[in-house]
């Protein structure tokens, strides 16, 4: 069985984090520190050096009690009442952990193959907790060989064992002070997970899907937010080169575009030159503002990826019907998948034909700020309007589904600030 490995990134950099002088005594796996540390940016992922050793925190029991590994995931050797020398994040971004982590020259797993290293690696992004400093450390590309037990999650923390402060991940609204990876962020590694992250991309495009290797893999993006503030920019999120037969699962997520106003930009769009062999896509819960929501290219190829979009509300900026802006934009003429439903917009394309609500005026239910996406709970249109008959490849996140049916249409509920379906 694979070893499960967490690192961390945090923009406040990589200084010391620790509460006092503590010592260290390490059994079985288990650290105990003698000094209270529950009022520091701690948890999973966290170095503690003590003498000439480190071990890294991969969960919290109490504000002295550590559950702890080596940097492969193994039980550390026990020691007794050694002074710790520092406890903090090993890397100041998410650039740094992509260039460092795999590389031979630094001490962490010296491979950029998961099943070589035989771990399950999390790379955990906290806040900054001093004055809300973005990660800006530059483009991201992270790709990592694995399999379905030996994978890649990026995330953000929100138990109580994974982390001491509140506030490292947004609330369905974008949040200055909780994890922000302010440049493109692309999620290259087949069997991979990027969960809880807000990205701002400046002047290009926020986020990308694209394992070009790693045939028959299982990606998942969820309860994230991407935005991208430059108007000359085509796609907030693109589905790029995938590998054949590989199925992704993007669902809760929020996207946007604040400044665009023209027919060439797309929430989410399939890349153009690409063919997708076999790929399945499940693109569901999720909330669009672009000029046109999702677009579907119709470049010749003979195999395409079949595409479910389920309970996704899309509003067009600027949407008029003689701009030729549409919600959904399918020119590849082999549809949306069977079973597509419970979509909502301010036009007639939703994908699906059961449970849609199409020809909406959704300009009172977002803001004019372009920041809040949440519902407004007294909108009939999509409150209480999705199904909850979602894919069956969610049954590892069920636990997170919502008891109250129906759902809503779309990611995020504003009532009480609590996230609607997936939290």
């Amino acid at each position: 069985m694979a070893n499960t490995v967490f690192y961390s990134v945090c923009p406040f950099g990589t200084g010391d984090l620790k509460v006092g002088l503590p010592t260290i005594t390490i059994s079985s796996g288990v650290a105990t520190l003698s000094t209270n540390q529950s009022n520091a940016n701690i948890g999973v992922g966290c170095c503690i050096e003590y003498g000439s050793d480190k071990v890294y925190i991969s969960q919290i029991n109490s504000g002295t009690s550590f559950n702890v590994t080596t940097r492969l995931g193994a039980a550390p050797n026990n020691c007794e009442n050694i002074s710790v020398v520092g406890i903090y994040h090993p890397f100041d971004s998410l650039y740094d952990a992509e260039a460092q982590i795999p590389s031979a020259s630094y001490d962490y797993l010296k491979t950029s193959s998961l099943v070589t290293a035989d771990v399950q690696l999390n790379i955990v992004c906290y806040k900054d907790h001093v004055d809300g400093t973005a990660d800006t450390g530059g483009n991201v590309t992270i790709s990592l060989a694995g399999d379905a037990t030996r994978y890649l999650k990026v995330y953000t923390p929100t138990l109580n064992s994974e982390a001491f402060l509140d506030g490292h991940r947004h609330n369905g609204i974008w949040s200055t002070t909780a994890y922000v990876h302010a440049n493109t962020l692309w999620q290259y590694s087949p069997w991979s997970q990027f969960v809880g992250l807000q990205v701002s991309e400046p002047s290009g495009v926020a986020y990308y899907i694209g394992p070009s290797s790693g045939a028959s893999s299982t990606i998942r993006c969820y309860n994230n937010i991407f935005r991208i503030l430059n108007s000359t920019v085509k796609e907030v999120v693109l589905f790029n080169q995938i590998a054949s037969s590989t199925t992704v699962y993007f669902y809760n997520n929020v996207i946007y575009q604040s400044q665009a106003s023209n027919t060439a930009n797309w929430g989410i769009a399939l890349q153009a030159g690409y063919d997708h062999t076999n790929c399945v896509f499940y693109i569901e819960n999720c909330t669009i503002h672009a000029p046109v929501g999702m677009y579907r290219p119709d470049v010749g190829e003979t195999d395409k990826a079949t595409v479910y979009v389920k309970n996704v509300l899309v509003k067009t900026i600027g949407f008029t019907v003689t701009e030729g802006l549409v919600a959904f934009d399918d020119q590849s003429g082999v549809g949306w998948g069977a079973g597509s439903g419970y979509n909502a917009c301010e036009d007639d394309t939703a994908p699906g034909s059961t449970g849609n609500h199409e020809n909406l005026d959704l300009s009172a239910i977002f803001a004019e700020d372009f920041v809040d996406y949440r519902t407004n709970p007294e909108d009939s249109n999509v409150i209480g309007q999705a199904t909850n008959t979602i894919s069956s490849g969610y049954s590892v996140e069920i636990s997170w589904f919502s008891t109250t049916v129906p759902w809503d249409i779309w990611a995020f509920v504003n009532e009480a600030n609590e996230l609607d379906d997936i939290v």
